[in-house]
């Protein structure tokens, strides 16, 4: 899972995963191109507001294998562990139980990641950030 910073056209920035390059390179190049350069940095919603709407997105529609990353992108671009719970308790009326208990686990291990990072001074393994783009 590769990790990509941009900065976006009010001087903050966003991390988005990417996946694959070498092995996918259109899947690659439109993920970067369009998803993470076009759609994220639109400048009518912050990358904080726009990964709460993914991670709805990914919990109701039960995509939990993605939630990982974007957990942990939502968590770096300013979401709190309080507002993901808080969510995934508003999506359970919404989205179904079946789907919050998937994620709910998920959730709790990039939670306890980053606060054993944070105990260490760094960023958990494997929630590492870089800035390729």
């Amino acid at each position: 899972m590769l990790f990509c910073t941009l900065t976006c056209g009010t001087g903050g920035t966003v991390t988005m995963l990417s996946h694959g390059g070498a092995v996918f390179p259109g899947v690659t190049q439109y993920t970067t191109d369009v998803l993470f350069r076009d759609l994220w940095l639109r400048p009518a919603l912050a990358p904080r507001d726009r990964s709460l709407v993914t991670i709805s997105s990914l919990v109701a529609s039960g995509q939990v294998a993605q939630l990982t990353g974007h957990v942990t992108i939502g968590m770096n671009n300013g979401l709190t562990q309080a507002e993901i719970a808080e969510t995934l308790t508003h999506l359970a009326f919404y989205a179904g139980w079946p789907n919050v208990f998937s994620a709910m686990p998920v959730a709790k291990d990039v939670f306890e990641k980053t606060q054993s990072a944070a105990f260490q001074g760094k960023r958990p393994s494997g929630l590492e950030t870089s800035d390729s783009t």
